[in-house]
């Protein structure tokens, strides 16, 4: 999988994430629908304040924008 970073923009969630921080999603996975066995739903793997990562689904969620990492080596340079 590419890295990829995420941007929350909800609400400070102490614990789980913090408004307008970047977050690197480490890994995906597919969910897959056990009557079909087609995959329905990707979830993926975002280290979140907690120390500890855990699935979020990205699909139609206002939460989160993807970030394109180009851009932040340019910002950090």
């Amino acid at each position: 999988m590419e890295k990829f970073y995420v941007r929350y923009l909800g609400e400070d969630e102490p614990g789980y994430f913090l408004k307008d921080k970047i977050y690197e999603v480490i890994g995906k996975q597919e969910i897959i629908d056990t009557k079909t066995g087609q995959p329905f739903k990707t979830m993926y793997s975002i280290i979140d304040e907690s120390g500890e990562d855990y699935m979020y689904s990205l699909e139609d969620n206002s939460q989160f924008e993807i970030v394109n990492p180009q851009k932040m080596e340019i910002a950090a340079g």
